[in-house]
């Protein structure tokens, strides 16, 4: 089975189980915690959301990318979004939040039906908005008032990632 069909195939179960999640928005529950310390739930299952979505991005762009470069890029995109989803799962395990690992699946989707150098276009914009969702996610963590220092340090990780993603993404859209 293609690395393709694996993602659509994963992608669409997972839409089918989570009954209209809105885009990047991977819903968490919430197991009460005696910290005084804030992990700010909504925030975290965001930028959960959008690691999710960078990987299945990332594998679909390394099948489809019409160039050597972007099929590089795309490798790097879901080597980033696995390595962020990481410490979003950790953090959330120690914070006792549960992630679901729902995807907005209409992204893929749409990818799935171009070809060629129209492909590779709408894969850089649509990474381009994943990256940009992420990083308010990130950012919102580590504004909320309280939130505990082992959440700041993944969110400032998390902007880190991604500011460096965004940073090759803005110099592939413009060659």
């Amino acid at each position: 089975m293609s690395v393709r069909r694996a993602v659509a195939g994963l992608l669409v179960a997972l839409l089918a189980t989570s009954c209209g999640a809105g885009p990047s928005a991977a819903p968490v529950r919430s197991v009460p915690t005696t910290s005084a310390s804030v992990l700010p739930r909504d925030e975290v299952g965001k930028t959960h959301g959008a690691a999710l979505a960078l990987i299945a991005l990332g594998e679909l762009g390394e099948e489809e990318g019409s160039t050597q470069a972007l099929r590089s890029l795309a490798a790097r995109t879901a080597g980033d979004g696995r390595a962020l989803d990481d410490q979003i799962r950790e953090l959330a395990t120690s914070g006792a939040l549960v992630l679901s690992d729902d995807v907005d699946a209409s992204v893929v989707t749409d990818l799935q039906s171009r070809d060629g150098r129209d492909f590779d276009q709408a894969w850089l914009r649509a990474v381009t908005v994943v990256v940009g969702q992420g990083r308010e996610a990130a950012d919102d963590i580590r504004s909320t008032p309280g939130v505990d220092r082992e959440a700041g340090s993944v969110a400032f990780n998390v902007l880190a990632r991604l500011a460096a993603l965004s940073n090759a993404l803005r110099n592939a859209t413009s060659r």
